[in-house]
């Protein structure tokens, strides 16, 4: 099973392996964090209730000792966080809002799908659905919005409301990009993500119709 040979090498020295051909140690511990708790720890352990990887094995024991030593799910990137979100596993208020809407958005615009690049493009696009929908799906314990199946992988398990960038007041002194996107997020999230916004349906069936030619 591949999220299990993933899995196994999970252990020191992940983010200089991941980082070895440039990529900068901070950006590959990171996603050497997102890969731990995504595509190998969750998946094994659920695949687990059917072809026996059990929680305890060494393998999983690595994994989970990676992942907290690096801060646990609460440090992982926001791709992570809506993956998780869909299991209960991470609140959804606790993700960054992405309108739909921004499929709309002019490639003159300062903000729009085509300043990304082509993975990234038929990545977010989809999730500008998901992230609509805020679905939620079960796992081997059931379907839960606050579902406990990875407890074990948080620092602290009763604290799940965990921002995703540091305050505005702090931001506004270190990196003004950072501010102006967290200050977005904070007034679409007060504004309920636009949900309920007039041109959302024409702009889930825009992400639809991308999806579909691209």
């Amino acid at each position: 099973m591949k999220a299990y040979e993933d899995l196994v090498k999970v252990g020191d020295g992940v983010p200089e392996k991941l980082g070895a051909d440039g990529e900068p140690l901070a950006s590959a511990a990171h996603r050497a964090l997102d890969l731990a708790v995504k595509y190998a720890y969750e998946a094994v352990k659920a695949d687990g209730h059917w072809c026996g990887n059990s929680s305890d094995a060494p393998p999983m024991q690595r994994a989970w000792k990676y992942v907290i030593t690096q801060g646990g799910v609460e440090k992982v990137r926001i791709f992570t966080r809506i993956y998780l979100a869909t299991f209960g596993l991470f609140p959804w208020d606790s993700v960054p809002e992405l309108p739909a809407e921004l499929i709309l958005m002019p490639a003159w615009a300062p903000i729009n799908i085509y300043k990304l690049s082509s993975w990234a493009r038929s990545t977010i696009v989809p999730l500008l659905i998901v992230s609509h929908h805020r679905p939620i799906f079960p796992l081997p314990n059931g379907q839960s919005m606050h579902n406990d199946y990875l407890d074990e992988l948080w620092s602290s398990p009763s604290q799940k409301a965990v921002p995703y960038c540091k305050p505005l007041r702090e931001l506004l002194w270190i990196d003004l990009v950072a501010f102006a996107f967290a200050f977005i997020d904070m007034v679409l999230s007060y504004l309920g993500g636009l949900r309920g916004f007039f041109l959302r349906k024409h702009a889930l069936r825009q992400c639809y119709a991308w999806i579909l030619e691209h």
